[in-house]
């Protein structure tokens, strides 16, 4: 410890060691070229980093400047060590001199690790080639976007000149800086003409001129997009109505809001749209009309179903009191007689069924049965055969069922219409000569529910009778019990809830029916 303490309070004292001139037997020429050799090194040792100080100060993206420092310390410090060892030959501060090899030494190791650790990272470094070449590959990838801009740009031109719609583009001062071919529509002047000039210039309609700069102003005012219609004159002094976009845009370079405006000539729409109001119009009147026919048809159907019931079973009543009266006293009819009066009977009869099917199917219209709920088919089904059980049997009809929807939201009363309709057509119109089915399936589609009912029975001409199968009174067979209404009946209960029918069948081959109901949402 006394010794490190020694060397530091002597580190500039001369006066232990003799000059290197006196140690040793130095010629002048020898001495001489160490020293010029030593104060050489130690001149280019300090040119050295002055260089690259200034080369780093110079160049910003220079990597790995950190080792820059390093090396210009360790530089520096190597040539203060040479020129020490000069100035020995006179000044023997050796121990000064062992200090600056020891401080050279720790930077060295210092700039040994960090160009170690830099290593990795500068042989990523690209070399002068390899930056030629990506630089050329770069030129000629901003070469072909170039191209393709340009392309783009005369693209978007022709786009714009053939717009149908007239597009100007004006700066604050109303000055047009490009216009496309379309103003011509507008102006009876080439676009290269308005280009460069204002409305005043162009001596625009005042009531137009007012209207665009008024806007124009509004739109670099707000910023917005601005949307208005005016009406103005074309070139044969004809109105037209315009509808004029007016679009704001930045200009980065002018330092300065311009404006695009986007004139499009509605004048058919508008005609279009005053014809069309007009037509709707009408079309309400009509429709209030038609609505007024058919409430007071459904009144007139109303009161007269309702009207007759009355007076028909009266009669009706009256002829069965005729009757007994007649049996207890024991009256007997003539031959002639007798036909009359049962020919009575049976029309009396007949005409309180059509009574009844009026009031049911004017009660449909009315929409008198509106409670709806949940119904099972196979319930439904089942409940039908077996009040028609003894039909069923004498006529060999067999009854397939496959319900692939279990149930529907509907009337109660309509459904089982619908379901005896279907089937009782199935057995009054079955083919006697061959076994006869009937088969009932229905499936879930989208937010419906499908009902099909297909037999093999005797069917029916489509070319004839298809645009009569759901009429009132149409009857395609010449079976005794045919009315001609159940298919009517069935057609207005669905269609009441939003549903259709339709069918599809060929003679001797069977028929078809396809029902679908909206499903309650």
């Amino acid at each position: 410890m006394n010794s490190i303490k020694y060397f530091f309070f002597k580190l500039f004292d001369v006066s232990d060691f003799p000059a290197r001139w006196f140690c040793g037997k130095w010629s002048d020429f020898h001495g001489w070229l160490y020293i010029f050799s030593n104060l050489l090194i130690w001149a280019s040792y300090f040119a050295i980093p002055a260089i690259l100080l200034y080369f780093s100060i110079k160049r910003k993206d220079v990597p790995f400047k950190g080792i820059f420092l390093l090396f210009v310390f360790f530089i520096l410090l190597c040539g203060l060590s040479h020129l020490i060892d000069a100035v020995i030959f006179w000044m023997p501060v050796y121990r000064l001199n062992a200090v600056i090899l020891f401080c050279t030494g720790i930077v060295s190791t210092i700039t040994v690790i960090s160009l170690f650790k830099v290593l990795p990272s500068a042989f990523e470094l690209k070399t002068p080639q390899e930056l030629s070449r990506i630089l050329e590959q770069r030129t000629a990838e901003l070469k072909q976007a170039n191209l393709e801009l340009e392309s783009s740009k005369d693209l978007l031109k022709k786009l714009i000149d053939n717009n149908p719609d007239a597009i100007s583009k004006l700066d604050k001062n109303y000055k047009h800086l490009f216009v496309n071919k379309s103003i011509t529509k507008h102006l009876d002047v080439s676009p290269e003409i308005i280009e460069g000039k204002t409305y005043d210039d162009l001596a625009y309609p005042n009531k137009l001129k007012r209207f665009l700069e008024k806007n124009i102003d509004k739109a670099i005012e707000s910023g917005n997009i601005l949307q208005k219609k005016i009406k103005s004159l074309d070139l044969t002094e004809n109105e037209i109505s315009l509808n004029v976009v007016f679009v704001p845009l930045a200009n980065a370079e002018r330092g300065e809001v311009e404006v695009l405006t986007i004139a499009r000539d509605i004048t058919k729409e508008e005609i279009a749209k005053k014809e069309l109001a007009f037509k709707i119009k009408e079309l309400n009147k009509t429709t209030k009309t038609l609505r007024d026919h058919n409430k007071q048809m459904e009144d007139f159907s109303y009161i007269v179903s309702h009207n007759l019931r009355s007076p028909i079973n009266n009669i009706i009543s009256l002829l069965e009191l005729y009757e007994l009266e007649r049996e207890s006293n024991n009256v007997k009819l003539n031959d002639n007689s007798k036909e009359i009066f049962d020919h009575l009977k049976k029309v009396t009869l007949n005409l309180n069924i059509t009574i009844q099917e009026l009031t049911e199917i004017i009660n449909i219209k009315l929409h008198k049965f509106e409670n709806t709920k949940v119904l099972y088919f196979s319930d439904l089904l089942f409940n039908l055969k077996e009040s028609l059980k003894s039909e069923i049997e004498s006529n060999r009809l067999e009854v397939i069922e496959e319900f692939e929807a279990d149930s529907i939201e509907f009337v109660k009363a309509y459904m089982e219409s619908i379901l005896q309709n279907l089937l009782t057509n199935a057995i009054k119109y079955r083919d006697t000569e061959k076994k006869s089915y009937v088969k009932f399936s229905s499936r879930n589609k989208e937010n419906k529910v499908v009902l099909t009912c297909e037999d093999n029975g005797l069917g029916i001409d489509m070319a004839k009778f298809g645009n009569d199968i759901f009429s009132l009174s149409k009857t395609f067979h010449n079976h005794p019990d045919a009315r001609g209404v159940g298919l009517f009946m069935t057609k207005n209960q669905i269609e009441a809830f939003g549903g259709s029918i339709s069918v599809t069948s060929e003679p001797s081959v069977g028929t078809t029916f396809t029902l679908t109901f909206m499903r309650s949402k």
